[in-house]
């Protein structure tokens, strides 16, 4: 008789994600997108630059800020939300809006900082596997870029 119910699973989980609540999973694959993101703007040294400030630091030290609030789940994992912030702009300065929105305006088109913020408000949920399935897809790119940066 084959199993039903949670025993069954869902593909590409593991005993540990298993476990975790989908916001718990959420969280870590968005860590997973922020990483993945701040890797692909650095050179070949590691070293990227703050969209809002123009400092410059390792893809260690920066941060991936949310230009829209990554409390809301229709732009949480959106990339064109998401950007290399130094700790300054992202945290002192609350992500540096009015600078980060000009960023975005500057390299997506003309109002695409403001249909994020139209988006964030439309709502969205994630099923665990398509975290799942995100999760995958930001590893294999985060894998690319240690390679290229000699990790």
């Amino acid at each position: 008789m084959a199993k039903l119910g949670r025993d069954y699973g869902v593909p590409g989980e593991t005993n540990r994600t298993r476990k975790l609540s989908l916001e718990s999973l959420k969280a870590l694959v968005a860590r997973d997108l922020q990483m993945a993101i701040r890797m692909e703007a650095a050179d070949d040294n590691g070293i990227c630059c703050c969209v809002s400030c123009g400092t410059l630091g390792h893809y260690k030290v920066m941060q991936g800020g949310h230009f829209v609030s990554r409390k809301f789940n229709a732009t949480k994992f959106n990339e064109q939300n998401i950007h290399v912030q130094c700790e300054n702009c992202n945290g002192h300065l609350k992500g540096n809006e009015w600078k980060h929105a000009e960023h975005i305006d500057k390299t997506y088109g003309a109002g695409t900082a403001q249909a994020l913020r139209d988006l964030a408000d439309a709502g969205r949920r994630y099923y665990r596997y398509e975290i799942l399935n995100m999760r995958d897809g930001y590893r294999a790119r985060i894998k690319i870029q240690k390679q290229r940066l000699g990790h």
